[in-house]
């Protein structure tokens, strides 16, 4: 699990009913948990229960939807001393929440500097039609072409295979509808690919 690699100890995982009275009695009390991280539920739909459950949790919603997609249902609440994060639950909506959003949290709640991301510029192989009003979000793997670092948005049609062949993430900013074949872009790195691509002399 994710967390368990910053360091957080995993006291249980447990898959429930899509209802908000069988999440409510999953959802452990402040004194046994620090930290509660909730998968799915968060959209507008008839099992999207996450801010129902809330509510009857008497949590404090501190906020609710980024300018982020995918991810952009993320939701931020607190019980008392009780940090719950609620991510959305397609697979790379997930994956994008917990690292861009939840891993900042839990190094705070640790104490711990927040560590820099290796963010390069690099031109894109494909064109993308990104949400032109919120920062778009996809995996993205390097390549090398006529010399230069370029990288190629990934649309697998098996996530498995993404995440398997994704370097990291390329980031497109707000106000950026059509992202051309050529256009600069920002990638993260992910921290696991870094000394491979060293390595491989890509960057």
């Amino acid at each position: 699990m994710l967390a368990e690699q910053m360091g957080c100890e995993l006291a249980r995982v447990i898959i429930v009913e899509d209802t908000a009275e069988a999440l409510l009695e999953a959802i452990p009390n402040p004194e046994s948990a620090d930290l509660v991280i909730t998968v799915g539920g968060t959209g507008f739909g008839r099992k999207d229960i996450i801010e129902e459950t809330l509510n009857l949790l008497e949590a404090e919603i501190i906020f609710e939807g980024v300018k982020i997609r995918p991810s952009h249902s993320f939701i931020f609440s607190m019980k008392g001393k009780q940090v719950i994060f609620s991510l959305p639950g397609r697979i790379g909506a997930t994956e994008i929440g917990f690292e861009l959003l939840a891993k900042l949290g839990i190094w705070k709640m640790q104490g711990r500097q927040v560590e820099e991301q290796v963010l390069i510029p690099v031109q894109i192989l494909k064109e993308v039609d990104s949400s032109g009003d919120q920062i778009h979000v996809l995996r993205g793997k390097l390549n090398k072409k006529d010399g230069e670092i370029w990288v190629e948005p990934l649309r697998r049609k098996s996530w498995h295979r993404e995440l398997i062949e994704a370097d990291g993430l390329i980031i497109i900013e707000e106000k950026r509808a059509i992202v051309k074949p050529g256009d600069w872009v920002n990638f993260m790195v992910y921290k696991n690919r870094l000394a491979g691509l060293v390595k491989q002399k890509f960057i």
